[in-house]
Formats: structure tokens, C-alpha cells, sequence
């Protein structure tokens, strides 16, 4: 786990610095970096907290980056590795109305719970729409997102022993919905 993090934290540092190398003899294309922070909402379940950290360019109105992220559910946690693309639609006062959505695999692994042991864990694609407004306060960017995440995960457990002898292997392949709801800070 602690390694996990360290990861994550030279990620974020690595993301950070990228977004200070900005070429300014492109008018139209500009490097940016986000961290966003938020929660999963969804039927029947407690609401669970969203990190990701996201560092691309933008070109006139269309983004695209790559990212990484941290998302716990219920009997999981997965680290989500994604591409993401976004359309600037509609600017509005001092900012602007967008479009974006992740796209990627996240690994998962369960939360330690003596009621649920996986054999094995693959973890899953998932796919994340949203609809955001962007504003700048300074350098720094703000973003306020609403989205929907779907996130696949694959796993196998082993069954009680039948009446023949030996435990089979269950397969399992679980959806999960969520609502996303999100605030970003940005570079530049």
C-alpha cells in the first residue's frame, strides 16, 4: 500500500512539473494539470470519495491528457489509469462549459474483510462521462464536474466443495454505477 502511494505522490510531481513547460509560440495549445477531488454517489450504497490527477493539452476548444486516479466502492479500492477527452461548448461570464470523459482500466484490489476473499482480482475497464463548468481565479483553474462513472471489475473466488469433491472456481464480473460529483484545481 505504502508503495502504492509513493507512486501516486511522484505521479502528481511529475504532472505538476510538465505543467510549468508551457510553449509560448503556440497561441492555441497550451499544457495544463488537474487534481480533482469528489464522490461517488449510488443506489444502496455510502457515498465514497474520488481522486484522480489528469495532465494533457489543450488545443482551441479540445483537451485530451492522460491521468490516474483512486476510487474505493464498497467491497473495492481501484486505481484507474486513463486517457480523457473534452470539448470546450459553450463560454458563459468569465468562464466556460465543457464536455469530458475518461476512458481506461483500473486495477483493483478488495478492502481486507473476513466476509470477502477473492481467489483472484483483474479489475476492469470503465468509462467516465461528464458535463463541467471551467473558470480561471488567477493562475489557477476551477472546474466543477458532474458525471456518471461505470466501472467493471472481474474476479474469481472459490466455491464451496461439491457433492463430487473439490471447490470450483467462481467467476464473477461486477458493474458499478456511480454518480460523480467533482471540484478540479488546474495548471495554468
Amino acid at each position: 500500500m505504502r508503495l502504492r502511494i509513493v507512486v501516486l505522490l511522484l505521479l502528481i510531481a511529475c504532472c505538476l512539473e510538465t505543467s510549468a513547460q508551457v510553449d509560448t509560440t503556440r497561441s492555441k495549445s497550451d499544457w495544463f494539470a488537474t487534481f480533482s477531488f469528489g464522490t461517488l454517489l449510488g443506489r444502496n450504497t455510502v457515498p465514497s470519495l474520488t481522486l484522480s490527477l489528469l495532465s494533457g493539452v489543450q488545443y482551441g476548444s479540445l483537451h485530451a491528457g492522460v491521468g490516474v486516479g483512486f476510487d474505493p466502492y464498497h467491497d473495492w479500492k481501484t486505481m484507474p489509469v486513463f486517457t480523457s477527452l473534452g470539448f470546450d461548448l459553450l463560454p458563459y461570464k468569465e468562464g466556460v462549459f465543457f464536455l469530458q470523459t475518461y476512458g481506461g482500466f483500473a486495477k483493483a484490489w478488495p478492502f481486507e474483510r473476513g466476509d470477502f476473499t477473492p481467489a483472484s482480482c483483474e479489475g476492469g475497464y470503465f468509462v467516465h462521462p461528464m458535463i463541467g463548468y471551467r473558470m480561471r481565479q488567477g493562475k489557477i483553474r476551477l472546474h466543477f464536474l458532474v458525471g456518471y462513472k461505470i466501472q467493471r471489475i472481474s474476479y474469481y473466488y472459490e466455491g464451496s466443495e461439491g457433492q463430487w469433491g473439490g471447490a470450483p472456481k467462481v467467476s464473477v464480473i461486477q458493474d458499478m454505477e456511480r454518480v460523480s460529483i467533482q471540484m478540479a484545481f488546474g495548471l495554468p
